[in-house]
């Protein structure tokens, strides 16, 4: 297999992994509490974006960690780290609004974005245009990138099964251990 080739799998699988896991953590992970509170611009605004960027992340990771794995195809912990880390980082800023907003106003949206009449909202679907047209590709691309660097000069992409550790399937156990952080936040109870 050649090492474009080898890239092309990783980039569809990390954005294949990647829509699976967004839509995991922007709707079925994301606390409501969260959601309503991650625009406020104070302490309790700012830790739950923070909550929400955490989890996201985390649903991201699992996601795209499952689909490579099925897939038979290693991806270096390097390269899904550094992707994990821009994503979080990408989807912070979007979900603080402001960035969002300054781009409906430059571009003449801003009437699109503060509309929220008959079923429409014009700022959720901004959001997830930016997160689908934006941030899903470039942490996509950035995972395809790092890991054909990481490989290049070790040859192609092994697209074989991983090994199993001794002992054991270890990676079930770190599924079980990020599916547990995920549900350790799940709570509502800082309200304040």
């Amino acid at each position: 297999m050649s090492t474009s080739t080898d890239r092309a799998v990783v980039l569809l699988l990390s954005w294949l992994g990647g829509l699976a896991g967004h839509y995991s953590g922007d709707y079925l992970v994301q606390r409501d509490c969260d959601a309503q509170r991650k625009q406020e611009r104070n302490a309790a605004g700012r830790r739950a974006l923070l909550r929400h960027v955490v989890t996201y992340a985390l649903s991201l990771a699992g996601t795209r960690a499952v689909a490579y794995r099925v897939a038979r195809t290693r991806v270096p912990l390097r390269a899904q780290v550094i992707a994990a880390v821009v994503e979080a980082v990408l989807h912070a800023l979007i979900d603080d609004g402001r960035l969002l907003r300054r781009y409906a106003e430059l571009v003449g949206k801003t009437r699109f974005h503060e509309l929220a009449d008959q079923g429409i909202n014009g700022r959720s679907l901004l959001d997830q245009a930016a997160h689908l047209g934006v941030q899903l590709p470039i942490g996509a691309a950035m995972t395809a990138v790092v890991a054909g660097l990481a490989t290049s000069s070790a040859g192609p992409l092994d697209l074989v099964p991983a090994p199993e550790p001794a002992g054991g399937d270890r990676s079930r156990n770190g599924e079980t251990a990020a599916l547990g952080q995920i549900r350790s936040v799940s709570k509502c109870a800082d309200l304040e």
